[in-house]
């Protein structure tokens, strides 16, 4: 992945060039769900909206969905937990490829976010 893409889709998420403290647990327990329970249990986690913390974890989920996006764009799809779900339906060679694309974007925005400074939550 692109860091630069990365950087990018992180500024465009926090434009005032701060990120909520939070965020850096968000992303790396994303990534451990990916490894853990898949990436279909995991994005449907993440992108729950029935709480305010749950509100601020789809962001992740976005964040990781648009730097795919601009890593291949190929990608038609508007909603990630369907883009993914079709790739490990297919059973061929995306269905190999998803779970370590969506890895290697949460690590490359994970890395991405540091350049950024974090806040705590107020």
């Amino acid at each position: 992945m692109d860091t630069h893409k990365a950087i990018s889709v992180v500024g465009q998420y926090f434009p005032e060039g701060r990120i909520p403290s939070e965020y850096k647990g968000y992303i790396a327990s994303f990534g451990s769900s990916i490894i853990q329970s898949g990436p279909l249990p995991a994005i449907a986690f993440y992108s729950d909206e029935s709480s305010r913390s749950a509100r601020e974890k789809k962001k992740v989920t976005m964040m990781i969905f648009d730097l795919l996006k601009r890593f291949n764009t190929q990608i038609a799809h508007e909603d990630f937990h369907v883009y993914v779900q079709e790739c490990l339906e297919s059973r061929g060679h995306e269905a190999s490829q998803i779970k370590d694309d969506i890895i290697t974007a949460t690590i490359a925005l994970k890395l991405a976010m540091r350049t950024f400074e974090f806040t705590e939550n107020e």
